[in-house]
């Protein structure tokens, strides 16, 4: 209903009201009034005008008096006298009751207060309570209380077993026919949950509810009740929800009457129960149900349909010969035991045994007996039906009654029980198999990772309780993955299995062996009382890998490098397992085959790696990264005949990063194929603009070094012919350096054959000193080998690196390639290597590695260095 317009309502003085005052009054849903000192009304809101069933300007200008009985006008005007006086802050009204123009008899209570504003003159505020609102409401209340106990008397000397529970279970209502039906008073049980009357069973109780509560509707069906003396009944059950009287659900109710096996329409409803049940159960399964929730639903189904009070459910353990209790149905805690044996002299153990779902009407004067701890159990009838998967026993269903009379239909709903809880055993096992894989290593079985630091926590929790100390060590097999790439991959698995034994045999009976990954295992050594037994047992791993080791007829000698570190308090495992990593990469770096202790440096070391490879994630996008180009010179003639291309880091806090503190870390994250795409894609764009601006030798050559993760990367053919197309820069003008580590990838020569057929130059870096650096040779070509700088470093002082030298030069001429000597620092040596009659060379004597302006400078110079010139 909307307000009458604006015009409708009287207007106040301006300055009492401002506009949003003035909205708040005339829209309030409490009927209010204004009147001057006089009693009469100056401004009505919509509300009141509608109560008094008046136009607002019908009100206008009224005395409020007017509305009183007469008898009581006089009063009335002196107390809106006091309030005006100030004598009385508000004044409430008795009770009035008012004619409307429709004639309608209208009752208030009314409550007036003063409004004073300085400089204005004062009004009253009236409001209203409508009297009539609040009798209706509280005889509606009435009503309903009368309605409710009126309901509450039926439901009680109601014949039918009724209850009714709220949303969540919690009994609310219980007649006397329930209690006569069950043995339950009504005190027991209201404000208890409906699932707690079924002894180990409530969840399908529970479950109903849920059902009919969410929306669900169920048939009417049969089902197996508890009474308080224990004995179960069956009864028939309509169930529904209850509702409110806005028609929302508050509730779940249930009405009972005893099972009439010879009514025209019971099989009916002993099928809409195993429906129900099953479909519950199925979909359980499928969902992925726990262990107790599927067994539980098992249970429940069993006992509800076929009127049993026992139930069990067993698995066959691997021996064949006994039996696992799972769960149980019906029995004390403690009465069965949890491993039985398969004795044909019970009906659960000639089942497995036969494979046969047997019946028993009469099991005391059968051949079959219950027999436990507490002695034998008196079960007049029995059924036992055996769970298989693929013609295997791997489990039983077992229920028991009072009375025998099994009908063929309960065969039938108990086999597909059986069918159904085999197929979740199933699910459990391989869920089961996958858990132990996650925690161990298909290879060696060995812990991974998660089930390691998991012991490790454990380890670190009682060491720390009993005052003693905890190791860990982490061991890497020294170079890998070359007996990988040499040996094969199903020869290095072999010795990975074969390095198991020899780590358990040192490690103690407390402690724990895991593998970490492809190469590198963990000893946790507990119970240590000194740091020197920690060392000691730290030695005794390093020599168990002296011997060889055997795999496919052949012996194998492999070493480790190992990381110690001891437990501080306060400690984690993930810690301890990094700290040892640390000490374990410390030991490569130091020559491999060595034990190396933690302490703090490695750690500060290990932040700043991870520190330094977050950093560069993001250099090449900020353009941090630039290039510096050291000279390769023609020791003949002195000129420039080419440049390598180095990496350098200009980081915005510690000035420019040599390629040492930050290559390697790229290489291990994977972020060096980003940094080397980007680094041969710059250079071969700045070697193009050279040769287009500078009068150079023809081909000029440039050299980008690659390394093996850029190697392993499938698009490095497509990342090299782009860089080339791009730039325009000939193809026999690049040369990639390689090592020989990089040549250990598998396909590397493929690759770097097929890119030197596109015309490509390959060239061998730090040439001898590999192990098989004329291996390679003989098995694929290069344009160019780099003498390592170890043989350069002391030509004419060592006349045995002479002669080495001589060696490589010799041969390089006798393949017809170039020889270029690295790390040519003093004239002596630029001189020796003339002698020796090496065509190229590269080192601080002639440059240090350039800048491009610096480069640029010295191809405009006309490309002779300053030790380029024979003296």
């Amino acid at each position: 209903m909307q307000p009458p317009p604006d015009h409708a309502f009287a207007p106040a003085p301006p300055n009492v009201f401002g506009d949003a005052v003035r909205a708040t009054f005339d829209l309030s849903p409490s009927p209010m009034a204004l009147l001057d000192v006089s009693g009469r009304i100056v401004r009505t809101n919509f509300r009141i005008a509608a109560l008094l069933g008046t136009p607002p300007e019908g009100l206008l200008g009224r005395h409020w008096s007017d509305f009183a009985e007469p008898a009581d006008r006089a009063a009335a005007d002196r107390a809106l006298a006091d309030l005006v006086d100030g004598r009385r802050a508000i004044l409430e009204a008795a009770e009035f009751e008012f004619i409307r123009p429709d004639g309608q008899l209208a009752s208030f209570r009314s409550s007036t207060s003063a409004v004073i504003e300085p400089g204005e003159p004062p009004l009253l505020l009236v409001q209203l309570t409508d009297l009539g609102e609040e009798r209706r409401a509280s005889r509606a209340l009435a009503e309903l209380a009368e309605q409710h106990d009126h309901v509450a008397a039926v439901l009680a000397s109601s014949r039918q077993a009724l209850l009714a529970t709220d949303v969540r279970g919690i009994l609310t209502t219980w007649n006397d026919a329930m209690a006569e039906m069950l043995g339950w008073k009504a005190e027991e049980v209201i404000g208890r949950p409906l699932a707690a009357l079924f002894p180990g069973g409530g969840k399908q109780a529970q479950d109903l509810v849920d059902e009919v509560v969410g929306g669900i509707l169920i048939p009417r069906f049969a089902s197996f009740f508890p009474r308080k003396d224990g004995e179960h009944i069956a009864v028939d059950c309509d169930a529904g929800p209850v509702y409110d009287t806005e028609g929302d659900v508050i509730g779940f109710s249930c009405v009972f009457q005893m099972h009439d096996p010879e009514a025209p329409d019971a099989r009916l409803r002993w099928v809409n129960t195993q429906v129900r049940l099953l479909s519950r159960l199925r979909a359980l399964i499928v969902a992925g149900g726990t262990p107790d929730e599927v067994e539980g639903a098992v249970l429940t189904a069993v006992a509800s349909t076929t009127f049993s009070t026992h139930v069990l459910i067993v698995d066959v353990r691997e021996d064949g010969r006994s039996m696992n209790m799972r769960a149980q149905l019906g029995w004390e805690p403690g009465v069965l035991t949890s491993v039985l044996q398969i004795d044909e002299t019970t009906l659960m153990g000639s089942a497995l045994s036969s494979g046969s779902l047997l019946t028993e009407d009469d099991l005391e004067n059968s051949k079959y007996t219950w027999r436990n701890d507490n002695g034998v159990l008196a079960i007049n009838a029995g059924l036992a039906i055996p769970v298989t998967r693929d013609g295997k026993v791997i489990a039983g269903i077992s229920a028991y009654r009072a009375t025998g009379g099994w009908a063929e239909e309960d065969f039938e709903y108990v086999r597909e029980i059986a069918s159904m809880y085999a197929d979740a055993l199933t699910r459990w096992e391989q869920d089961a198999e996958q858990r132990r894989t996650e925690l161990h290593d298909r290879l060696t079985g060995l812990p991974t990772l998660t089930l390691l630091t998991d012991r490790l926590e454990q380890a670190l929790e009682r060491d720390r309780a009993d005052g003693v100390l905890t190791a860990v060590i982490v061991l890497d097999v020294d170079h890998f993955k070359r007996i990988n790439e040499t040996v094969g991959h199903d020869i290095g698995d072999r010795l990975l299995q074969a390095v198991v034994p020899r780590l358990r045999a040192v490690a103690g009976p407390g402690d724990t062996v895991g593998r970490l990954s492809g190469d590198e295992f963990v000893v946790v050594l507990g119970e240590l009382e000194t740091e020197a037994e920690a060392m000691h047992r730290a030695e005794a791993l390093l020599e168990a890998f002296v011997d060889p080791f055997a795999a496919a007829g052949e012996e194998h000698l492999l070493t480790v490098s190992m990381g110690l570190t001891l437990a501080e308090d306060g400690a984690s495992a993930q810690q301890l397992l990094s700290d040892a990593d640390a000490a374990a990469f410390r030991a490569k770096e130091l020559g491999r085959n060595r034990i190396e202790v933690f302490d703090r440096t490695l750690r500060e070391r290990v932040t700043e790696r991870v520190k330094t490879e977050r950093e560069l994630r993001g250099a090449v996008d900020r353009e941090e990264l630039t290039l510096r180009y050291q000279p390769i010179v023609d020791l003949r003639t002195g000129f420039l005949e080419g440049v390598e291309a180095l990496a350098r880091w200009q980081h915005p806090e510690r000035g420019l990063v040599g390629p040492g503190d930050f290559i390697e870390i790229a290489e291990e994250s994977g972020l060096i194929v980003g940094l080397g795409d980007w680094v041969l894609h710059t250079a071969c764009h700045q070697a193009a603009q050279w040769l287009e601006e500078h009068e150079l030798p023809r081909p000029f050559k440039l050299s980008v070094n690659l390394s093996a993760r850029q190697l392993a990367n499938r698009g490095l053919g497509d990342s090299v012919v782009r860089a080339l197309e791009s730039s325009g820069l000939p193809r026999g003008a690049l040369g990639l350096e390689v090592t020989e580590s990089v040549l250990l990838q598998p396909d590397a020569i493929d690759v770097l054959t097929e890119l030197r057929t596109y015309g490509v130059r390959i060239m061998l870096d730090d040439f001898g000193t590999g192990y098989s650096s004329l291996s390679y040779l003989r098995q694929f070509e290069v344009d160019a080998l780099k003498i390592d700088r170890s043989f350069v470093s002391e030509l004419g002082e060592r006349r045995r690196d002479a002669l080495l030298v001589s060696a490589l030069v010799q041969m390089a001429g006798a393949l017809n390639i170039d020889a270029v000597a690295e790390g040519v620092e003093t004239a002596q040596q630029a001189q020796m290597l003339r002698v020796l009659g090496c065509g190229l060379a590269q080192g601080f004597h002639f440059a240090r590695p350039l800048t491009i302006e610096d480069a640029t400078a010295l191809m405009r110079a006309g490309g002779v260095t300053a030790g380029g010139r024979s003296t």
